[in-house]
């Protein structure tokens, strides 16, 4: 291998762990405001006696499949207890908001 085609190998590398720092940054971003935005409606729909069944639906299946995500990348058996929990508690949610809201 010459020295050019090490730099262009290099460089490739470089941008896609770059894109994946950026990835990563955005994900982190985007779990924090739907944890946040999970709390804002849970409390309101609990200060007006609101179902909050769609949203616990919603976050405890988005919990769950990321859970099984960090599972299949790491082998974590936690993880996957943790995965079919989550989806488990959603399925449930959703079940129990169709049931009620019907």
């Amino acid at each position: 291998m010459d020295r050019e085609e090490s730099l262009r190998r290099s460089r490739k590398e470089k941008r896609n762990k770059d894109a994946e720092y950026a990835a990563n940054t955005g994900r982190r971003y985007g779990v924090a405001a739907m944890a946040v935005m999970f709390a804002v409606l849970s409390f309101f729909n609990l200060y007006y006696g609101l179902m909050n069944d769609a949203v616990f639906a919603l976050f405890f299946t988005y919990l769950g499949m990321e859970s099984y995500g960090l599972y299949k990348a790491g082998g974590q058996k936690i993880r996957l207890a943790g995965g079919a929990a989550g989806f488990l508690a959603g399925v449930f949610y959703c079940i129990s908001y169709v049931v009620r809201a019907v």
